[in-house]
């Protein structure tokens, strides 16, 4: 009798985890929608309106504004979601998130100072005394935007996935507005840095909407214990902000050490390229903290691992559709932003594993955090940024901008094996034989696709839909990435 309440307790857990779990990763996918197509239209404006050096300059001061504020958000933000969804109960949710807001305030107005002093350093260290004052004003979106993603940690951890979702959507069309707006009226590099502060602005409004903590919890909430501040915000930091450099360093280093802006920007174009598609499937990322957090919170570890082991294989069901948009890119590039930057073609075909291996590592960073192993995730990541730096050096000078994409794979690619070594080991999970040999096919069959596939532009993104229906499907059919395996584990 008692196996078999055990069993009808599991089934019934399963089933309202994974329907939150669902509606709230279609939710925050739907947010997501428009994501590629602004994300995309935005570069494209940009790249038609700004002269190719004066957008190199408003890439790299983003790439230097996006380290200094995914440093201050990879201190608060998972470690915000895994302490909200830890909570017991509403009024101890709320506390928490009203603690972890103002630790984060305080740590966005210190980075954004100093981010605002080291403007002119920085210039000097790069060779264009214009980013100066570009650094300068973008230096104002610091806080705002550490601010809104520590809220939408929040949300995330207390299951508010709607409401994360009303706000995580606003950003990029807000963003988009803003940038031709300012265009249309003539604007430069600098005025068009001014989109991001409305959108993280709108962002943070939208999120406070949403879950009203108040200002008067605010102001009493009490600090997060210095444990959990020690044990998870600092190692997953040193992920979070490994990640960040990882994802702009690139760009960095070729500005300095192969050329000027001028030759940055097709380079560029490719880094804003490589990022666009990883947002809209990083919705998927704080569903499945908050899923695995409250699984093994409830008492479900054998729920908890089969979740995991869905991750990974569905990580797997990826890789056709990388390999898909590796070999295609070029037309779609030069047809879409033109023949200066034709350059772009050959490095968005390398880059496009670099946005694979960044959302695998965020999948398995967030399941190391759910089984309270961040420190373990720390040391998977963080020697990434050394593996890119010493293979740059050496690259950028020989092979140029190929040289730098390269680079990158090869710092990811390693942190990604050692990480997938890192879950196997401590979850349990692994992927199963048959579907590593199924999405292995697939990925043969969208090389041989793409290989011989017709070189147009149109042709290239038909080519991309067909993969990803072909993949997406054959997933579900084969039950790699279907609920339904998780809930069976009840039945046994």
């Amino acid at each position: 009798m008692t196996g078999a309440a055990g069993a009808a307790t599991d089934r019934a857990a399963a089933r309202r985890h994974g329907k939150r779990a669902a509606v709230g990763s279609v939710w925050l996918l739907l947010a997501q929608v428009p994501t590629l197509p602004l994300g995309l239209t935005t570069l494209w404006l940009l790249t038609q309106w700004l002269e190719p050096a004066a957008y190199g300059r408003y890439a790299t001061v983003v790439t230097l504004l996006m380290w200094a504020e995914w440093g201050v958000s990879a201190l608060v933000t998972r470690t915000t979601m895994k302490l909200v969804a830890d909570a017991s109960d509403a009024e101890s949710a709320a506390g928490a998130a009203a603690g972890m807001l103002r630790v984060t305030a305080g740590l966005a107005v210190v980075v954004g100072g100093g981010f605002a002093l080291l403007a002119g350093p920085i210039a000097g260290a790069l060779g264009d005394a214009e980013l100066a004052g570009l650094i300068l004003l973008a230096a104002i979106d610091v806080p705002l935007f550490a601010l809104a993603q520590c809220y939408c940690g929040a949300l995330n951890g207390n299951g508010r996935y709607l409401g994360r979702a009303l706000a995580g959507g606003l950003y990029w069309p807000v963003r988009f507005g803003v940038v031709a707006a300012v265009l249309a009226m003539g604007g430069g590099a600098r005025e068009v840095l001014w989109a991001l502060i409305a959108a993280s602005a709108v962002q943070l409004g939208m999120a406070a909407v949403m879950w009203p903590i108040g200002l008067g919890r605010l102001r009493g909430a009490r600090w997060p214990a210095w444990r959990w501040l020690v044990r998870f915000a600092l190692p997953l930091a040193a992920v979070g902000m490994s990640m960040r450099l990882g994802e702009g360093l690139d760009l960095v280093m070729l500005q300095a050490w192969g050329g000027a802006s001028v030759e940055a920007g097709p380079y560029a174009l490719a880094v804003a390229i490589g990022v666009v598609p990883g947002m809209a499937v990083a919705a998927l990322v704080p569903t499945l903290l908050t899923l695995l957090t409250q699984l093994r919170r409830d008492g479900h570890p054998d729920l908890a691992e089969h979740v995991t082991r869905m991750a990974l294989q569905g990580l797997l069901w990826l890789a056709p559709l990388t390999l898909a948009v590796s070999l295609v890119c070029e037309p779609v590039v030069v047809s879409v932003f033109g023949e200066a930057y034709r350059a772009a073609g050959p490095v968005v075909s390398v880059l496009a594993w670099a946005a694979w291996l960044r959302f695998s590592l965020a999948v398995l960073v967030s399941v190391m955090t759910a089984y309270d192993r961040p420190v373990l995730a720390a040391a998977g990541v963080t020697p990434m940024v050394g593996v890119m730096l010493v293979a740059m050096a050496w690259a950028i000078p020989a092979m140029g901008e190929r040289g730098a994409a390269l680079s990158t794979v090869a710092g990811l690619g390693v942190a990604w094996v050692v990480m997938l070594v890192l879950v196997c080991g401590v979850t349990g999970a692994r992927p199963g034989a048959m579907a590593v040999a199924r999405a292995l096919v697939a990925t043969g069959v969208a090389g041989v696709l793409g290989w011989w596939w017709p070189g147009s532009w149109w042709a290239g993104l038909a080519l991309l839909a067909l993969v990803a229906g072909l993949s997406a499907g054959c997933a579900w059919w084969w039950g790699d990435v279907r609920w339904r395996r998780v809930r069976r584990v009840g039945r046994r």
